[in-house]
């Protein structure tokens, strides 16, 4: 599938539990939806694909339905893990509005591609994102996140990518990764 470079499309990347936050993003897309019918606010169209399946899937399709969100919202399903980049790269930027993390990968993921984020300062979050490369809001924050992608949607074409990608590719590669935990066993061996 070809992209429509007149929509703006945002990804997130999940496995439909609860501590995803993904009502309060359909929440917060819904009152985002609802402020631009009432004000006539300029945004571009937007559309969200969300990668992932789990127990849950079945409780936010019902939702995204009840919030009148299925023009806009995919549930594209799980995808091989080799795929996920691509469908990273083919997005405008990332959306990840977790309530508890114990990292983020799919984050680490998305910023190695060069994408924007939006996300809350739980997992590795806080250390990773900073306003070269994302927004964080706080966790469940429906008000929050509503603004938060209002203004990525509007501005997600002034971050670099490559300034985005700089930081997690310097932190988390495997050479980056090799060198700390070089230094950490030299220190050790050297006590």
């Amino acid at each position: 599938v070809e992209k429509d470079n007149n929509i703006v499309t945002m990804i997130t990347i999940t496995n439909f539990n609860r501590t995803k936050g993904l009502p309060q993003l359909f929440q917060a897309l819904a009152l985002l939806r609802k402020e631009q019918s009432q004000n006539g606010s300029f945004l571009p169209l937007f559309h969200l694909k969300i990668i992932g399946d789990g127990e849950l899937k079945l409780y936010h399709q019902r939702l995204v339905r009840k919030l009148c969100l299925t023009d806009i919202i995919e549930f594209v399903g799980p995808v091989p893990h080799h795929q996920v980049g691509i469908k990273l790269r083919e997005s405008d930027f990332f959306v990840f509005p977790s309530l508890y993390e114990t990292f983020g990968i799919s984050l680490v993921e998305a910023l190695a591609c060069g994408k924007p984020v939006i996300t809350t300062p739980v997992g590795v979050a806080p250390e990773v994102v900073n306003p070269k490369n994302g927004i964080l809001v706080k966790p469940g924050d429906v008000q929050g996140l509503k603004d938060a992608l209002k203004w990525m949607l509007q501005h997600y074409t002034e971050y670099d990518p490559n300034i985005v990608a700089s930081f997690v590719i310097n932190e988390f590669s495997p050479w980056a990764v090799g060198r700390r935990l070089r230094r950490t066993y030299q220190h050790v061996i050297n006590e």
